[in-house]
């Protein structure tokens, strides 16, 4: 957790106010906080605004937001997927001979299928964002099984085109 300093409104007439610069006094006492305007120490601050500048000091917390590696790696894989999948249905509904059924047409079916679930997982992917951003191990897993799927469409598409 970091911890930095910025504006603040002047202490004066509320008690949350005052317990608000008794805390910024306390956090900056005994540590060497630069003034995010002019960079200036901070440090034994005996009031609610910066020496140098004389801009208003307020304590905040910072917390590092969740970092988003799966999801990102999730995406470009279902991405990825989605995309491969529509190119093999292109070729497949412009380079093959036209089949006695087209509706037991076996390969299409499956690139059609296939096409469905990529669709439907990279739109799930971006709707659930923020719930899978606060499970971390959940989004490895995930982007794990969608790259897994993807090589798979690709090894297939391989493989059906010999």
């Amino acid at each position: 957790m970091r911890g930095g300093v910025v504006e603040w409104m002047k202490p004066g007439t509320t008690g949350l106010q005052d317990a608000n610069f008794a805390a910024l006094q306390a956090f900056v006492n005994n540590r060497d906080v630069a003034c995010t305007w002019c960079g200036y120490n901070l440090r034994g601050l005996k009031s609610g605004s910066c020496p140098e500048c004389g801009r208003r000091i307020i304590l905040q917390l910072f917390v590092d937001p969740p970092k988003p590696s799966a999801m990102i790696a999730g995406l470009i894989a279902l991405s990825a997927g989605l995309g491969i999948n529509g190119l093999g249905l292109l070729a497949a509904a412009n380079y093959r001979p036209p089949s006695p059924d087209p509706v037991m047409d076996s390969e299409f079916n499956w690139l059609m299928l296939g096409g469905l679930f990529f669709l439907l997982a990279t739109i799930s992917w971006i709707c659930c964002w923020r719930a899978l951003l606060r499970k971390p191990w959940l989004s490895w897993l995930l982007a794990l099984v969608a790259w897994m799927a993807t090589v798979g469409e690709v090894s297939t598409l391989l493989d059906a085109g010999r």
